[in-house]
């Protein structure tokens, strides 16, 4: 079993809570981050049909043109429900099965006649499949205007998606895992926004940066010691390369507080984290910022 991380601006993961919401109605909770590179590509999360749904089977609402639906919730509930039938029909196992992702993306892109036409030419995407099923379907054409040569929806789709997004196998010999990772983060996204409060570790109080990562590994069953420092005692070394989603990050330096480590983060996978700042948010380790106080990685055993 794999994971899932993407890379997508705060334009994009301002929509996470909408889109984990009705993943979690439908059952695809562990795809957000995949949803989230995909919205990426369709609408940058600026416009108001955000998944750009309209034109898909579950918009009985709105307009079926492009951009025809006005309210990003109603997208965003369409096209979870697309996205599910994509991967769905395209036998997606995990968040980690690249192959059949790919073939569930380009189908969520073209439809579902896609499938059926990968299904009778060996079973598996590729891109020149992708490009010669658009050129069918524009009987041949390659020049329309200012989407040449995309004449028919997107045979690059698939590339443009899977840039944001990345997938780890998760191994054994600890608490980190794709379940684990997902009631973590399930937990940790309802206080996004929340102001940080030196000494807090419950939702009534608010958050401190050991009282969030306390607060939520607990929901996932795992019981973390109160603060940075304990935390970082408790776990063991890992390397950057190592590092899962799920995992601990932690911070020297980053205030006087009479130890060594004086901050800690949730990874995510792919050198971002979601921690307690002000507000509780995702943050970029590449910063120099953070680069400047980060300690290491730690997994609980």
């Amino acid at each position: 079993m794999g994971t899932g991380t993407t890379t997508v601006p705060s334009e994009v993961l301002k929509w996470e809570p909408t889109v984990r919401k009705y993943a979690q109605e439908f059952g695809v909770e562990p795809y957000v981050p995949l949803m989230l590179s995909l919205i990426m590509q369709e609408s940058g999360g600026r416009l108001l049909d955000v998944m750009q749904s309209a034109e898909g089977a579950f918009n009985t609402k709105y307009p079926k043109i492009q951009n025809g639906i006005t309210d990003p919730d109603y997208s965003i509930w369409a096209g979870v429900q697309e996205f599910k039938h994509s991967i769905t029909i395209a036998n997606v196992q995990s968040p980690s099965d690249i192959n059949r992702i790919k073939l569930a993306l380009q189908t969520y892109n073209f439809g579902p006649g896609f499938l059926n036409y990968i299904n009778s030419n060996g079973g598996e995407y590729t891109l020149e499949l992708a490009r010669s099923f658009a050129l069918k379907m524009a009987n041949g054409r390659t020049q329309c205007g200012f989407r040449s040569p995309f004449c028919y929806g997107d045979y690059s789709y698939v590339e443009k998606v899977l840039k944001y997004y990345q997938t780890s196998e998760i191994a054994g010999g600890g608490a980190v895992g794709d379940e684990f990772f997902q009631k973590v983060m399930a937990e940790a996204i309802k206080y996004k926004g929340y102001k940080y409060v030196f000494g807090g570790a419950s939702p009534t109080a608010s958050f401190d940066c050991s009282g969030l990562t306390q607060w939520t590994f607990r929901t996932a069953g795992v019981q973390l010691d109160r603060t940075a420092q304990m935390q970082w005692n408790q776990t063991k070394r890992i390397s950057a390369e190592e590092a899962k989603p799920g995992d601990l990050v932690f911070f020297h330096g980053t205030y006087n507080s009479g130890t060594y480590i004086t901050h800690v983060g949730i990874y995510q996978g792919n050198m971002q984290m979601y921690h307690a700042g002000d507000p509780l948010d995702y943050a970029d380790l590449n910063k120099p910022y953070w680069q400047q106080h980060l300690a290491g990685f730690g997994r609980v055993q």
